[in-house]
């Protein structure tokens, strides 16, 4: 990386420490000191060039510029509620939600973007950006862009588009070259949840031959690509000699939902049905004894010596309580594995009833991850990392919100807080801020790349979100003490809805939302139309 730096007066002392790993200590002459830097990972001229742009401006203009640009982004959502530390809470998320992914791009003398592309080591054309792992933001931070901030959204796909096109492969975890991290290549769910959308369209086609190059190509280089997927290919799933094989399974399934969703808007029918039956590979991991879904061998034979509490092995960073229902394109036909509705609701129940405890298993000792789980104290609902974020809303399936809707507010009201230990865990590049602010406006993208949103249960008596289209989003809610946990009633523009979700399109139509809550929960009888979306149902 290139440094280039003005100062208004002298400075005393330069030190540089290491020439292989530079580090400059700056001993300023006087109190009151002026120090313009820009770096560029491109040249010397590049942050010479940048420098110079810097340096026409004076602080109190930069700074007045990077307010009006904050203040942009956050006046987004304006919140209306009198409970000011769960308020303080969603300014917090807010602004955490727009600190990622990085722009990793400059601007040449013809003010054009380029970027140094770091895995062929050369200067390249166009947008770019880094620091995310799409394994954690996937699910909420982008599914959030896709509401307010539809124009940053575009241009980092773009961005994204023009790291296969210069290193073959969609990232998986850019920071800020590809470090290969985690299971699964769920930057294909960022693409359906835009493609369903109508989000960058002009993108798709090529998106779609990157997607199956990933679902179908397997890298050497493990950092690129679905790792074991000429395994999971030939029989179904991955099998247990790669590590985390029911997680990259589920993700493999998911990702290949995903693929059949692009593939779909572009009327590509033959792709669409290959990928459409290959999102249903989960069900190979699925053991009917246990009634939980485990690793195989290429035999297909399950692990010996198996323990639900044990984490790692198949899974990652949890047990299969955190991990096993990770199905989010298609719980109706994970619930049909189990003999009947009744015990797979036995199971939901389970998992929010046992307290958190855990085995180290092949971790072989205690993980922050762990240590968080516990401390949360939501038995196995380990809110903390992102495998248990879509948990609570598993009852949404089976007709029973009310179970998730006191899980959620306790949630919201329990785990985040407006202090420096904010999260329950690891805030992973805006992914849990993203849960919190779908959560605490009474919505969530259970399904990224399906197009719809699940409902939950607001925290806030008034919420307006000021959306990228330019209609205006108004959620209110009659009673949100803490006491009140459950939903009675949900109108859409003055009309009772009985459905639990929430179509994408409804609310870019900036429909008022007025949700009716309640201290009791309110059983009602839901009917099937008005279930969540699966793949093997509606």
């Amino acid at each position: 990386m290139y440094l280039a730096l003005t100062v208004t007066s002298p400075i005393r002392e330069v030190k540089q420490d290491d020439p292989e790993n530079v580090r400059l200590y700056f001993e300023a002459a006087s109190q009151e000191q002026l120090l313009t830097l820009a770096t560029s990972f491109i040249s010397k001229e590049q942050a010479l060039l940048n420098l110079a742009r810097e340096s026409s401006q004076s602080f109190e203009d930069k700074q007045a510029d990077a307010t009006a640009t904050w203040l942009d982004k956050l006046n987004r959502i304006q919140i209306e509620d009198e409970k000011m530390e769960q308020v303080a809470v969603f300014k917090h998320c807010l602004y955490r939600a727009f600190l990622f992914p990085t722009r990793f791009y400059e601007l040449d003398d013809k003010s054009q973007p380029i970027h140094y592309q770091m895995v062929t080591q050369t200067v390249e054309k166009g947008v770019y950006y880094t620091n995310n792992g799409f394994w954690d933001t996937a699910k909420t931070g982008y599914p959030f862009f896709s509401l307010i901030a539809q124009d940053d959204l575009s241009e980092m796909l773009e961005g994204f588009l023009n790291h296969y096109r210069e290193v073959g492969y969609l990232p998986k975890w850019l920071s800020p070259d590809e470090l290969g991290m985690m299971p699964g290549t769920l930057i294909d769910t960022v693409i359906a949840d835009a493609c369903v959308k109508g989000i960058r369209l002009d993108l798709m086609p090529e998106f779609l031959t990157a997607m199956i190059k990933s679902a179908t190509l397997e890298n050497p280089d493990t950092r690129y690509g679905r790792q074991g997927v000429t395994a999971y290919q030939a029989l179904g799933y991955v099998p247990n000699d790669y590590p985390e094989s029911v997680n990259a399974t589920l993700d493999y399934a998911y990702s290949d939902f995903c693929i059949a969703q692009v593939a779909k808007c572009l009327g590509e029918e033959s792709t669409f049905e290959v990928y459409q039956m290959r999102a249903q590979n989960y069900r190979n991991c699925f053991d009917v004894q246990t009634g939980l879904m485990r690793g195989r061998n290429r035999a297909g034979q399950f692990a010996p010596d198996f323990s639900p509490l044990a984490w790692g092995g198949a899974y990652t960073e949890g047990s299969v309580y955190q991990n096993g229902c990770s199905v989010v394109h298609d719980v109706a036909g994970l619930a049909k594995l189990y003999p009947n509705r009744s015990a797979f609701i036995a199971h939901l129940d389970i998992l929010h009833q046992t307290p958190p405890n855990f085995e180290v298993g092949s971790y072989g000792t205690q993980i922050h991850e762990m240590s968080e789980m516990v401390a949360l104290n939501f038995a196995q609902v380990a809110i903390s990392n992102q495998p248990s974020f879509h948990v609570p809303y598993l009852y949404h399936f089976v007709g029973q919100p009310y179970k998730a809707q006191v899980v959620l507010k306790q949630l919201m009201m329990k785990a985040f807080h407006p202090t420096p230990q904010a999260f329950p865990g690891d805030e992973d590049n805006g992914s849990m801020a993203s849960w919190f602010l779908f959560n605490s406006l009474g919505f969530y993208p259970f399904c990224s790349g399906s197009g719809e949103y699940t409902l939950g249960i607001p925290l806030f008596d008034k919420a307006t979100l000021y959306l990228s289209n330019g209609q205006e989003l108004i959620i209110t809610a009659n009673q949100t003490a803490e006491q009140y946990q459950f939903v009675d009633e949900v109108e859409l523009n003055d009309q009772v809805s009985t459905s639990l979700v929430l179509k994408h399109d409804d609310i870019m139509q900036g429909k008022d939302i007025a949700f009716k809550l309640s201290l009791v929960p309110i059983i009602k009888e839901v009917a099937a139309d008005d279930l969540p979306t699966s793949l093997t149902q509606k």
